[in-house]
């Protein structure tokens, strides 16, 4: 595993790609046809029945609890319950990036746009749900690293809302980057110099690591 963000560039297209077919080659297109219909629930009601077992994929878990927040977004329990499942290896974060591809080899047009427009909106949610749950505001910096190897990612801009309202809480979860940790099975992270430098200026609650045009 490499130690710095800048080590871990990718040309975005073929990681993309290699994304998704990773993905696709381990998924059945009832299962994800599921994945959309609980993405697609317009009350909590609908989407309740489709809360998955302990044993269940973190992408299952994922789906919900992006849900979940979205339908009670002042929540603090449903805020707690997406957080703690931003991204902490290598494997999550494979899952996080492969909403925006096809997932099965025949999935439909329709769960293509629910499950993409979710995973668009990822990083929004992490970044509302944290102003409810700043005590996780370690794992949210932390994942910032990783979430900006996407050239397309807006989690930096995502940021600066969350930098100005819970400002002592993401100044302390920064500091506490220090020199980064490497660690096999884990995405390594940003040190404090290198986040306030290339990804955000916590001082003036600035982004740097602004996303690509498409």
């Amino acid at each position: 595993m490499l130690a710095a963000p800048a080590q871990r560039e990718f040309p975005s297209l073929i990681f993309g790609l290699l994304t998704c077919t990773a993905v696709a080659q381990n998924s059945n297109c009832g299962e994800i046809h599921a994945l959309a219909q609980m993405a697609r629930s317009r009350a909590i009601s609908a989407l309740l029945p489709h809360q998955p077992a302990g044993s269940d994929k973190y992408r299952t878990h994922l789906v919900f609890a992006v849900r979940l927040f979205e339908l009670s977004p002042k929540d603090r329990g449903a805020a707690d319950g997406l957080l703690n499942l931003i991204p902490t290896n290598d494997d999550q974060q494979l899952v996080a990036n492969s909403f925006g591809g096809f997932l099965c080899k025949a999935e439909s047009d329709s769960d293509l746009r629910t499950l993409s427009a979710l995973g668009d909106r990822l990083g929004r949610d992490f970044s509302k749900a944290i102003l409810l749950a700043p005590d996780k505001m370690d794992s949210y910096v932390v994942y910032a690293a990783e979430a900006v190897q996407d050239t397309h990612s807006d989690y930096a801009i995502q940021m600066v809302p969350v930098c100005r309202t819970r400002h002592r809480a993401f100044v302390k979860a920064v500091e506490n980057l220090g020199a980064g940790t490497p660690e096999k099975g884990h995405f390594a992270t940003a040190s404090t110099d290198w986040f306030e430098k290339h990804i955000f200026d916590p001082d003036n609650c600035r982004a740097l690591a602004i996303p690509e045009a498409d």
